[in-house]
């Protein structure tokens, strides 16, 4: 069984938390709500995004390719 949807009309006011860096806005990479829902976990609706929607969008873009590996020499 797939979590619950919830729209954000849902919710009285919106949760304080998906006003950090617009993150309502965004698709969450996560847990793949869509812009204006809140994010889903095992339980159901979150009150708290997924960390990666809190995320700047340029931060979520270069994350993984910005970070070069570091060479450990014996």
């Amino acid at each position: 069984m797939g979590a619950q949807v919830i729209p954000l009309a849902s919710w009285r006011q919106p949760p304080a938390a998906y006003s950090v860096n617009d993150a309502i806005d965004r698709l969450c990479g996560t847990c793949r709500a869509e812009p204006g829902q809140v994010c889903t976990g095992p339980t159901g609706a979150r009150r708290i995004p997924c960390v990666a929607r809190l995320r700047r969008p340029e931060i979520n873009a270069a994350a993984p390719a910005a970070r070069p590996r570091m060479q450990v020499q014996a």
